[in-house]
């Protein structure tokens, strides 16, 4: 059924990609929090044999122990947001997303011309989402710049699921409406659900003081994700890397009695030369 998604978009250039997934450190019933993230080395080969005792946590500057790490099994509820302005340029690396990762979760797919339009609901369907692909494709004559910031907002408010760990992944070409929504706000909201928030750009964008800029850049910071500026052939490598991550992505416990939603995490490795990406902030 993979043959489905590359044939459908095997011809088309890239341009640029956006990726968001998300991660949390949500409460459980007994009092114990779970936080998932990720560790690689220094080119972005995951990490795959680290256990607890590999982790060192504080929580609002307090020692917390890992009582728990090990590879999750946990399935991926993701979300593509494609906010292309109607070019048609990114169809390959959101397909590239749902080949490497469809034995292990559902997707949906978002549109963004002008106003975010689902296309497709969740599913682990190929042919639904091959024809939701299908129709990614070259959609106006006159690029347009889409809310993007309205994109994400309606997407995380519905995303979250129990037992999933839920991704966003927003693909662009660069450029967004303007949006009465803040920044403040998103980036909440992205903390809330326990979102982590990886971004692909293209190089030079993305760096002003827009609110889309400040959830982009520091909103994927702070959820434990990051912003990457590639471009050409390099689209594809940065879209299946991440994937590797969310393959190989640690599940954490930890004590969570008597912590505040919103208090600031540190997570490190006791392992020399690794890099950890993970929350930033405790999650409801």
């Amino acid at each position: 059924m993979r043959t489905i998604i590359a044939a459908a978009v095997r011809t088309l250039l890239v341009p640029l990609l956006v990726l968001v997934a998300i991660g949390a450190a949500r409460q459980q019933p007994n009092g114990t929090r779970t936080m998932y993230v990720s560790v690689t080395e220094k080119n972005g080969t995951p990490v795959a044999d680290l256990t607890a005792a590999d982790f060192e946590l504080k929580v609002g500057g307090k020692v917390q122990q890992v009582t728990a790490a090990q590879l999750t099994k946990v399935p991926l509820r993701m979300a593509l947001i494609v906010a292309d302005g109607g070019t048609g340029a990114v169809q390959y690396p959101a397909a590239t997303f749902v080949q490497r990762l469809q034995a292990v979760g559902e997707f949906s797919i978002v549109s963004v011309v002008e106003q975010p339009e689902r296309i497709v609901n969740f599913t682990a369907d190929m042919e639904a989402l091959a024809a939701g692909f299908k129709r990614l494709g070259p959609r106006t004559s006159k690029p347009s710049r889409g809310q993007v910031m309205e994109a994400l907002s309606e997407t995380v408010k519905d995303i979250g699921q129990n037992g999933k760990r839920s991704v966003i992944v927003v693909l662009t070409v660069g450029g967004a409406a303007s949006s009465s929504l803040r920044s403040d706000v998103v980036r909440d909201d992205l903390r809330k659900s326990g979102t982590t928030l990886y971004v692909i750009a293209p190089p030079g964008t993305g760096t002003g003081a827009s609110d889309l800029d400040v959830v982009l850049n520091d909103g994927s910071r702070e959820s434990g994700g990051r912003t990457e500026q590639v471009a050409g052939p390099n689209l594809v490598k940065a879209a299946e890397q991440i994937c590797q991550e969310l393959l190989n992505q640690y599940e954490l416990s930890f004590a969570g009695e008597g912590l505040k939603p919103g208090e600031k995490l540190e997570l490190s490795s006791k392992r020399k030369g690794v890099k950890v990406n993970a929350p930033t902030r405790l999650a409801n």
